[in-house]
């Protein structure tokens, strides 16, 4: 599973450049990929919210108890990607407690708990054992209607060996009337997490939507795309493998520098611990931090891993 791999400011000026001086499809001028310098802040942006997460976690191992199991999944699935030894412990007690908590939870948290404990078990074969009976509760479940919510849902099941039929999920991705920025990539995620033909003609209309649609990247729309929309649309776009979306007007979407150098702008600095977090423009709580914190640095692990 490749879950390691958007908003205002500079991304709208960085949108504007490209209209100004176009880079062709093809051309080797424009990889797309990030500079030393912006790989570098974007790792320092990483290690710096990581370490603001792992502040927060309390004694019993979980972020925020048992009446929110999904904002100790998440943490951990931002965890998973960390190089660092010192965060060992950090995952060994939310994974413990995790473990326990995922047999009896709502099906957000067992998608967020069925990603987390697939990355771990890669490395901790004693997580493997609670991964099936997981995946068959969640595959049981109703579908839901929304796209994101099926994208998230097939990424989770097909993240494992012998997933389930996927076949009604997909076909009611297929029946999406794409309308937003949002819509298109959880199509286009969904049906490569279902291994989807990269020819798959429903792919192709969400990705051909988003080319047609340079303004839904513009800064009036793009603010209106949540931390969990950025990395729902950064997963569907690497996936596609592609580091330059092809625009309508013959321009390409550098879009990894554009998601780091904009989540950089958008970090918040805690005062008392350095660290890094992001707050959503709509949310107060402190619930709403740290689900978008956990957002922003499992979007800027997938812009990382080129």
């Amino acid at each position: 599973m490749r879950l390691f791999a958007l908003t205002p400011g500079l991304f709208g000026m960085a949108v504007a450049c490209l209209a100004a001086a176009p880079v062709i499809p093809g051309s080797p001028a424009f990889s797309g990929r990030l500079d030393a310098s912006l790989a570098h802040e974007s790792r320092a942006a990483l290690d710096r919210g990581l370490a603001w997460l792992g502040a927060l976690q309390l004694d019993d191992g979980s972020w925020d108890g048992a009446d929110r199991p999904d904002l100790t999944a998440l943490p951990l699935l931002a965890f998973a990607g960390s190089p660092n030894p010192s965060d060992e412990p950090i995952r060994r007690r939310g994974l413990a407690w995790l473990g326990r908590a995922s047999t009896n939870s709502a099906v957000p948290v067992m998608m967020f708990s069925l990603l987390a404990l697939t990355r771990e078990a890669a490395t901790r074969p004693e997580l493997k054992p609670l991964l099936p009976g997981l995946r068959d509760r969640l595959a049981a479940t109703p579908l839901p209607s929304e796209p994101r919510l099926l994208a998230v849902r097939l990424l989770a099941l097909h993240s494992l060996p012998a997933p389930p039929p996927a076949l009604e999920a997909t076909q009611r991705l297929a029946q999406v009337q794409i309308a937003t920025l949002t819509d298109a990539a959880a199509v286009l995620l969904g049906l490569q997490a279902a291994g989807a033909a990269r020819n798959d003609p429903v792919m192709w209309k969400a990705f051909n939507w988003m080319a047609r649609h340079r303004d839904a990247f513009s800064p009036d729309r793009y603010d209106t795309l949540d931390y969990e929309d950025q990395l729902i649309l950064a997963l569907a776009l690497a996936q596609t493998g592609e580091n330059r979306l092809p625009l309508n007007d013959r321009t390409l979407l550098a879009w990894r520098p554009l998601l780091a150098r904009n989540l950089i702008n958008r970090q918040q600095v805690d005062p008392k611990t350095g660290g890094l977090f992001w707050k959503p423009s709509d949310g107060r709580s402190e619930h709403d931090t740290l689900a978008a914190t956990c957002y922003a640095l499992l979007t800027l692990q997938v812009v990382l891993a080129e």
